[in-house]
Protein backbone atom coordinates (compact mmCIF):
# COMPACT_ATOMS: atom_id res chain seq x y z
CA UNK A 1 0.00 0.00 0.00
CA UNK A 2 1.26 3.61 -0.79
CA UNK A 3 2.03 5.57 2.01
CA UNK A 4 3.25 8.75 0.28
CA UNK A 5 4.70 9.83 -2.83
CA UNK A 6 7.72 12.10 -4.01
CA UNK A 7 8.00 13.90 -7.55
CA UNK A 8 10.89 15.32 -8.44
CA UNK A 9 10.07 16.88 -11.73
CA UNK A 10 13.96 18.18 -12.12
CA UNK A 11 15.11 15.08 -12.26
CA UNK A 12 11.85 13.64 -13.55
CA UNK A 13 11.73 10.97 -10.91
CA UNK A 14 9.16 9.62 -8.44
CA UNK A 15 9.59 8.03 -5.28
CA UNK A 16 6.50 5.95 -3.79
CA UNK A 17 6.85 5.04 -0.23
CA UNK A 18 4.99 2.15 0.71
CA UNK A 19 3.47 1.10 4.13
CA UNK A 20 6.08 -1.97 4.58
CA UNK A 21 9.13 0.29 4.71
CA UNK A 22 9.95 -0.38 0.94
CA UNK A 23 11.13 2.70 -1.54
CA UNK A 24 10.18 2.68 -5.59
CA UNK A 25 11.45 5.15 -7.19
CA UNK A 26 11.51 5.45 -10.72
CA UNK A 27 12.96 7.69 -13.39
CA UNK A 28 10.69 8.57 -16.10
CA UNK A 29 7.82 10.75 -16.62
CA UNK A 30 6.85 8.76 -19.39
CA UNK A 31 4.21 6.71 -18.11
CA UNK A 32 1.33 7.67 -15.85
CA UNK A 33 1.30 7.37 -11.77
CA UNK A 34 -1.31 5.16 -10.52
CA UNK A 35 -2.44 5.97 -7.07
CA UNK A 36 -2.53 1.77 -6.39
CA UNK A 37 -5.01 0.36 -4.25
CA UNK A 38 -5.00 3.60 -2.13
CA UNK A 39 -6.35 6.15 -4.86
CA UNK A 40 -8.40 3.57 -7.13
CA UNK A 41 -8.52 4.50 -10.77
CA UNK A 42 -6.39 7.61 -10.10
CA UNK A 43 -3.79 8.69 -13.06
CA UNK A 44 -1.55 11.26 -13.16
CA UNK A 45 0.20 12.35 -16.23
CA UNK A 46 3.91 13.47 -15.50
CA UNK A 47 4.70 14.84 -18.89
CA UNK A 48 2.28 17.92 -17.84
CA UNK A 49 5.30 18.61 -14.99
CA UNK A 50 8.06 18.73 -17.41
CA UNK A 51 10.38 21.90 -18.03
Amino acid sequence: MVESLLIDPKTETTYIYRADGSIQSNRTFGEPLSGEDVLSGFSLDLTALRS
